[in-house]
């Protein structure tokens, strides 16, 4: 089917389903936004014409933003809402129209900044690295960046608050936070190497270390307590397979589905028995067994009923944040001027040059200015789009969006895996999407000076260790004359029509 028709019966099926929704429980939300909100969110269809090219990124920001935006209102329209549905005037509000429009502006500005970045370069064969150097690099980085999270999470910081975090922080020093930094830095990018690594080259015995690492990480996760951690190693494995191969991943995507059918409950049911009890994470590693039988005996009556836990959907949603802040800004609490995004300016400054450098916990100064909770360290995710209004109104967004579409855009085109998987690309891609784009509804200048960070540590890593001219197929299929084709396609610059 043309892409174009795909994209308008897509369209008209969903706003038929909105509209129909909206009869049938009207104040749900408001109809408009929604069609529109998913037009704008489902436009990549029309370019996107593989899985891993150049708007990849545009597709994965795009989901992701219907889920944090527009998703729980479309199923409230649907399946309504739980008790006494909110009176709404007019057909889009204020936080709405800011939605529409931020969204907007990145559609536009990534499709500009990736053609540019697509046009024809230099046949120069990007490098790759060898199969040693990346189990070598990969296994040592995880095995070390993993002890010292253990070590921090479990042993040093045991309580889940953000004042028991920043005391522990505290009593440190500048070393140390430094090594905590990199370690948590340090660990996605190492099962990001694996998997890489499994992907390329396909060894028999890499199916069962991958699959150890996902197994710990969801044991780890747990235990900690923070279900991101559980989770983020399958996560990542699927999406490198996915971006590499340029397909659906059949067996990893089954086995986390399992594991989200299975672990989700498990895990927010974890939270809540943890809380009951005040233990913490050093008490739940010293009997994991215990710990999990206790979840697993509380998973019925922390999922259902009314006082139940918030589904996956509900967490995710940030609007919310943004029509708080919206009403907000300017009447309960001034603009900010920047204030919460200057620590981008001192992204590259270490602590121990600087043992005073400030931190800036934007989360609790929401939640202390908008006077959402008496808790003072409850943490209230404001989402990008909500911190540039907070920051500067509506040239926030307008600037701001336009920036964030402009600089995916360019990392869209630039490495571009469809038209080579290269480890360096694949870090690159799955880094921005893990910390700018599925982190989006966080702090804006804490992901960004992590992802600005991971990106240095890539370019690192690249200058050491990319040697091997890049193969399009893996070493076990790849014949001995395959990098000679390689180069020699590199340095022709036309193709010879007549062989």
């Amino acid at each position: 089917m043309n892409r174009n028709a795909l994209y308008m019966l897509l369209n008209a099926l969903v706003a038929a389903l909105v509209l129909v929704g909206y009869g049938v429980h009207p104040g749900a939300a408001h109809p408009i936004y929604v069609i529109l909100l998913f037009a704008i969110c489902s436009a990549p269809i029309i370019e996107a014409r593989a899985v891993n090219g150049p708007y990849a990124l545009l597709v994965l920001w795009s989901v992701d933003f219907f889920l944090m935006y527009g998703a729980l209102d479309f199923r409230n329209l649907i399946f309504g809402v739980d008790g006494t549905p909110i009176e709404r005037d007019g057909i889009l509000d204020t936080a709405e129209m800011l939605i529409i429009v931020g969204g907007l502006l990145v559609q536009i500005t990534y499709r500009i900044a990736c053609r540019a970045a697509s046009r024809p370069a230099p046949n120069i064969v990007p490098k790759d690295w060898t199969e040693l150097s990346l189990m070598v690099v990969g296994v040592t980085l995880w095995l070390v960046a993993t002890r010292l999270c253990w070590e921090f999470s479990v042993n040093l910081f045991t309580e889940r608050s953000n004042a028991a975090t920043l005391a522990g922080l505290q009593s440190l020093g500048g070393i140390k936070v430094g090594m905590f930094m990199v370690a948590r830095m340090a660990q996605p990018l190492s099962i990001l190497i694996l998997a890489y690594a499994q992907c390329r080259y396909r060894r028999p015995y890499m199916v069962p270390l991958m699959v150890g690492v996902v197994v710990f990480q969801l044991i780890y996760g747990f235990i900690i307590d923070f279900k991101t951690e559980a989770l983020i190693g399958g996560v990542l494995v699927v999406l490198t397979n996915l971006l590499v191969y340029g397909r659906v991943p059949k067996f990893w995507v089954a086995l986390m589905l399992v594991v989200l059918a299975v672990g989700f409950p498990i895990l927010q049911a974890n939270r809540v028995v943890r809380d009951e009890r005040a233990e913490n994470s050093t008490k739940a590693s010293e009997n994991v067994f215990d710990a999990i039988q206790r979840a697993l005996q509380a998973k019925e009556r922390t999922n259902t009923g009314h006082d139940r836990a918030q589904t996956a959907l509900e967490r995710l949603t940030t609007k919310t944040s943004v029509e708080i802040i919206v009403r907000g800004t300017g009447t309960i609490t001034p603009f900010q001027h920047g204030y919460t995004l200057t620590p981008i300016i001192t992204t590259f400054i270490p602590r121990l040059l600087w043992s005073d450098k400030p931190s800036i916990p934007t989360g609790q100064i929401m939640n202390k200015e908008f006077h959402i909770s008496d808790a003072t360290e409850t943490y209230v995710s404001p989402s990008h789009l909500g911190e540039l209004y907070w920051n500067f109104g509506w040239a926030g967004v307008l600037v701001g969006m336009s920036l964030i579409g402009l600089t995916f855009g360019s990392i869209g085109g630039r490495f571009n895996l469809a038209q080579a998987a290269t480890i360096t690309r694949v870090l690159v891609i799955v880094v921005t999407v893990r910390e700018v784009i599925l982190a989006s509804e966080g702090e804006f200048a804490t992901h960004y000076v992590v992802w600005m960070r991971s990106l240095l540590g890539i370019g690192l890593l690249h200058l050491f260790f990319a040697r091997v001219p890049w193969r399009g197929r893996s070493t076990a299929e790849a014949g001995p004359t395959d990098l000679e084709n390689v180069s020699k396609a590199a340095i022709q610059p036309f193709p010879n029509l007549l062989r």
